[in-house]
Formats: C-alpha cells, sequence, structure tokens
C-alpha cells in the first residue's frame, strides 16, 4: 500500500512539473495533455520503476518530448527561422515568437530545477539541444546519434560537457 502511495505522489509531482515547465497551471490542460499525449503516463511509470529518475528529470525530458513534437509537427519553417534568429539575437519581449516565450519559460524553470537540485545540469543541456535541434529539422535519430557521439568523445577525453 505505502508502494502506491509514493508512485502516486511521484506521478502528481511530474505532472506538476510538466504543467510548470510549459507554463501552465490548469487542470483543464494538464488532462488535454494526457489525452493528446497518451505516452506520458508510461513514461512517468518507467522512471519511476527505474527507481533512480527524479521527478523533475523526468518532467524535463516529458516538456521537452513535446516540445519538439510542436516544433517538427505544427510549425512552418517561416517560424523555426525566426526563433533560431530570435534565440540568437534576443529581440524585445513584442516581438518575440510565442515560441520562443515557452522556451525561455521552459528553461528558467528547468534550471530551477537544476538550482534546488531535483535535476543535472546536464539534462537541462540536453533538452535545449533537442529543441535547437528540432527547430534546426535535425531528425530525432541524428540527435540522439550526435548526443552519443559528444557522450562517447567527451568520456574518452576526459572532458564533463556534453554539449
Amino acid at each position: 500500500m505505502l508502494g502506491w502511495i509514493r508512485r502516486r505522489r511521484f506521478e502528481t509531482e511530474v505532472r506538476g512539473c510538466i504543467l510548470a515547465l510549459l507554463g501552465q497551471i490548469d487542470s483543464q490542460f494538464e488532462k488535454d495533455l494526457l489525452r493528446a499525449y497518451p505516452g506520458i503516463r508510461e513514461a512517468i511509470r518507467r522512471n519511476w520503476e527505474a527507481g533512480d529518475v527524479t521527478p523533475e528529470t523526468t518532467a524535463i525530458f516529458t516538456a521537452v518530448s513535446i516540445l519538439t513534437k510542436i516544433v517538427e509537427t505544427e510549425m512552418n519553417e517561416d517560424t523555426k527561422v525566426r526563433v533560431l534568429a530570435q534565440l540568437q539575437t534576443s529581440p524585445n519581449d513584442d516581438e518575440k515568437e510565442p515560441f520562443l516565450r515557452r522556451v525561455e519559460f521552459f528553461v528558467f524553470i528547468a534550471q530551477n530545477f537544476v538550482d534546488e537540485g531535483g535535476a543535472a545540469a546536464e539534462d537541462l543541456e540536453v533538452a535545449v539541444s533537442e529543441i535547437v535541434g528540432a527547430l534546426e529539422n535535425v531528425s530525432a535519430k541524428d540527435r540522439s546519434v550526435d548526443r552519443i557521439t559528444r557522450l562517447l568523445r567527451s568520456s574518452m577525453s576526459g572532458d564533463d560537457n556534453l554539449a
């Protein structure tokens, strides 16, 4: 019985963190999100079963999966180009693409998770590289291969920087 309570607490905390990362604290949004992305529940369950993944880390990677899916399926090429350009130029708030605001909010909340010890800095680095890679039209497979290659190179050179 106690295990069930702990699992439910983990699930609730992850869902709350996901909503915070996406800038939505709304029970209807949560229901819609779970309906639109049915794999969320499975990802939470797998991370709970792994036993060594924090709710914050689970939420970061779940939220970044949602953000990259938005980029890949809902964003046209012109918008991707504008967001990428704005990432480099830091325009005024009234000039920013809505998606860029969402990414900045995501990074702000994720950085808080890192600062509070709930997630590792590397988690945030990987998440940001996933979003940028999606904006650059790099496939999920190629992003994964690139990440593994960088990890192997850094482990061989003794460099801990994954970026």
